[in-house]
């Protein structure tokens, strides 16, 4: 399968996605990555298409990106997407999983989970708004997104409801503040600071050593 990452401008720190990716290197079976958005100086060997941000709600931004990749390119017909600051600790496998009970939004993605729920149209919608790699159907996903009208939305939360796959409740795996993340997590994320913290930089130099065949080696 491809790998799809929208990236966004400007990142805190730039190579967060180089070990994003070497993380993919380690642990995922990737055919090819296709990055939509900002290219880092680094970056090699991929499928890159530049698509700058239009300045509304983040997940606007990554919408755009999405119906991008999957309407305007050649990706897999079914793809794992993931983001830049997302790091697998295990070999990945294809599951479906949902928010275990409420975690702390900022007002605009409570709205964007307020209008997911809404564009979902039924009682019962679940949450899969974790910060996990998912895999993702192509032609799935331009019939989910044709449907949606809304600026800010949770596309997950609509596009997992609407295809309606079994999953299970699971608790969301990103980092607030820099910690090693616990043995049985599959994969971790970030939180806005945590790339500047010291130690987590340290550590993920130490977890991913070996450069991937996206990058240029020297750093």
């Amino acid at each position: 399968m491809d790998l799809f990452i929208p990236n966004g401008p400007g990142p805190l720190w730039e190579h967060e996605l180089r070990y994003a990716l070497r993380s993919w290197h380690k642990y995922g079976n990737i055919d090819r990555v296709f990055i939509l958005g900002w290219k880092p100086w680094w970056i090699r060997n991929v499928e890159h298409f530049p698509f700058p941000d239009g300045g509304g709600p983040c997940n606007l931004n990554t919408l755009s990106k999405l119906a991008g990749v999957v309407f305007q390119t050649d990706i897999s017909d079914r793809f794992i997407y993931s983001h830049d600051d997302i790091y697998l600790l295990k070999p990945f496998r294809e599951v479906h999983e949902h928010c275990a009970g409420d975690y702390r939004r900022s007002r605009l993605h409570r709205e964007a989970f307020e209008n997911a729920v809404k564009a979902v149209g039924r009682p019962g919608v679940l949450d899969y708004e974790l910060h996990k790699p998912v895999v993702l159907e192509k032609d799935k996903v331009q019939q989910v997104i044709e449907t949606i009208h809304e600026r800010n939305i949770a596309f997950r939360t609509v596009y997992f409801n609407k295809i309606r796959v079994p999953s299970v409740p699971v608790g969301d795996v990103k980092l607030m503040s820099w910690r090693e993340p616990p043995e049985d997590w599959s994969c971790f994320s970030l939180g806005p600071q945590v790339a500047m913290d010291r130690n987590f930089r340290e550590w993920i130099k130490r977890r991913y050593p070996d450069p991937s065949p996206w990058e240029i080696e020297e750093l």
